[in-house]
């Protein structure tokens, strides 16, 4: 049974749990990212469990943000639900600052990204979760310390301004450009 309800009432005696899916309410829209628990049975019958979906609560969409660490001077990308809080331990190190708003933002200039203050200290870069950016323009400018840069997890297909991405990064020795969807 399913929020103390059973299936098996008189109509669906055979019925039994098919899926359980997330599914989102009313229209999609950045604001609107809750989403709710509905069950379906192998009968067609579909129910929105009130104890499931109260005890999961509303799920929210991943948001991309980024994380410096000052333990071993990395900048990570991720895409998840939650995002820590500055100060605290996150991915096995202290998540000294933690960028938002990061996939939609357009840096128009190298100053203006959220981690330029930081951008000299920076040694490794990593896209951990899949990042959609609409703008990499000035991303990685001035990081004068990193010298190897991967695209793997960045997801490059809805990037309409690359300029300046890698300004002033001095010490690239190699871009992996593999897996690369620019369409």
């Amino acid at each position: 049974s399913i929020d103390g309800k059973n299936w098996r009432d008189s109509q669906y005696q055979s019925a039994k749990t098919e899926s359980i899916t997330l599914v989102m309410n009313g229209e999609f829209s950045p604001e609107n990212n809750y989403y709710r628990c509905v069950v379906t049975t192998t009968a067609g019958k579909k129910r929105v469990p009130q104890g499931i979906s109260e005890a999961v609560g509303p799920v929210v969409k991943p948001k991309a943000f980024a994380v410096f660490s000052a333990d071993d001077n990395s900048l990570c990308f991720y895409k998840r639900a939650g995002k820590p809080a500055d100060g605290s331990q996150f991915d096995g190190r202290t998540a000294t600052k933690v960028y938002s708003d990061i996939e939609t933002t357009d840096f128009t200039s190298a100053f203006n990204t959220p981690w330029a203050d930081k951008a000299s200290a920076i040694h490794t870069i990593r896209i951990i979760d899949t990042v959609k950016p609409t703008s990499t323009k000035n991303w990685f400018a001035n990081m004068t310390s990193v010298e190897r840069f991967s695209f793997a997890n960045l997801d490059m297909s809805a990037c309409s301004d690359m300029s300046s991405m890698f300004y002033n990064c001095t010490s690239i020795t190699s871009v992996d450009t593999t897996g690369v969807d620019t369409s």
